[in-house]
């Protein structure tokens, strides 16, 4: 099997499997008919699209089409030809789309699936997080399904400089679409609560240092820029994340409760940076953000811990500033003093604690890029 770039004279050969792909698992021909215009390869779409085909013989065996973007990617299409189904190719695709993906800093797919396809997907990884309309049949649901690929640790950087002050003008540009868009979340979750947060709106990291410059933003702006696909890209999201080690070697991470806005997410303890961590030079004070985070989220004190220089990971529009505080407990004695913690909380903001003790541990449909990126680099 061999993979190449798709050319515009692929097209047609490409919409004509896409086709024979969908009435493969039972369609109908009328139904697959309505489903042409949806399915067919356009030469245009080879421009800003990643088009790969796999062939097997000198013969397209299948393909895949990716629309790379700055804070997501979207899986336009994976089609393998039905005598090859159950052969490799899609796992093959699958594997080289992701390779795409990660070399254009993409940290999140997501996909709209054919029922019969969901397997597929989720044997890949993905997690079902519900349905979208089709575009093709109304009154028709589509599986919608996401995953979260890796970050990348650019180093550490024992040289902070975190300066305050900048503008953001995203969440002066968009006011109206802004508070429409909390309307609707706290509709839905009535607990989420539109405080002030720090957002960066410019950094750099080189030989061990790392320079930004935050602005003073309303928490519903950034979920709108988060939920809207980060359509500022010069924006950038860099948070203190503490990173708790065991002593027998294992990592404790945080299960997101149920009213958060990142519900059944799962990643380090910590939290956006607030006006509270501005310090009287103007600078941001990350590290005591993560200790903060981690003694309200879990009772730990980090004083108990040892912790060296952070470790700066970069996820498409998140930064994490890693601490990774060594704790000479094991794991099971920190289970038992954090789970003391939540139980005194009313409602705890962490549902419950995963412990990590190996990189197959990593559930890349509920661990954001970062953390997958941290455990690599920790349980290689």
């Amino acid at each position: 099997m061999s993979l190449r770039p798709a050319e515009p004279a692929d097209c047609a050969a490409l919409s004509d499997l896409a086709l024979r792909s969908k009435a493969h698992w039972g369609y109908d021909d009328a139904f697959v008919e309505a489903c042409r215009d949806a399915l067919t390869v356009h030469p245009e779409d080879l421009g800003g699209r990643v088009v790969r085909i796999a062939e097997v013989d000198g013969a397209i065996a299948g393909f895949f089409e990716l629309i790379p973007g700055y804070g997501k990617g979207v899986v336009e299409k994976i089609f393998i030809a039905p005598d090859h189904i159950g052969h490799g190719v899609g796992k093959a695709l699958w594997r080289a789309m992701i390779g795409h993906a990660k070399e254009r800093g993409v940290p999140f797919l997501q996909v709209d699936s054919d029922p019969h396809a969901e397997g597929f997907y989720k044997a890949m990884g993905m997690r079902r997080v519900g349905e979208v309309p089709s575009t093709v049949f109304e009154g028709r649901n589509l599986p919608f399904l996401t995953c979260y690929l890796p970050g990348r640790v650019l180093g550490a950087a024992p040289d902070l400089d975190l300066r305050t002050g900048g503008e953001w003008a995203f969440a002066r540009d968009h006011a109206g679409d802004i508070d429409a868009a909390w309307a609707r979340m706290t509709a839905a979750n009535p607990a989420l609560y539109n405080g002030r947060m720090l957002l960066t709106v410019n950094w750099q990291y080189a030989a061990g240092r790392l320079d930004a410059l935050f602005a003073d933003v309303p928490y519903a702006a950034f979920l709108h820029w988060r939920d809207a696909g980060f359509p500022d890209t010069k924006a950038s999201n860099i948070f203190g994340s503490a990173v708790v080690m065991s002593g027998d070697g294992a990592l404790l991470l945080g299960r997101m409760g149920g009213h958060t806005a990142n519900a059944g997410l799962i990643y380090p303890f910590g939290g956006s940076l607030e006006p509270m961590d501005v310090n009287e030079t103007g600078r941001a004070d990350i590290a005591g953000s993560a200790r903060r985070e981690l003694h309200e989220e879990t009772g730990l004190d980090a004083v108990e811990a040892e912790i060296g220089p952070p470790l700066v990971v970069h996820d498409g529009p998140r930064i994490s500033v890693a601490f990774v505080m060594r704790f000479p407990d094991p794991a099971d004695v920190l289970l038992r003093r954090i789970d003391a913690t939540l139980a005194m909380q009313d409602p705890p903001e962490i549902a419950d604690v995963v412990v990590i003790r190996s990189q197959s541990d990593i559930d890349a449909g509920l661990m954001p890029g970062y953390t997958q990126a941290l455990i690599g680099h920790l349980m290689d």
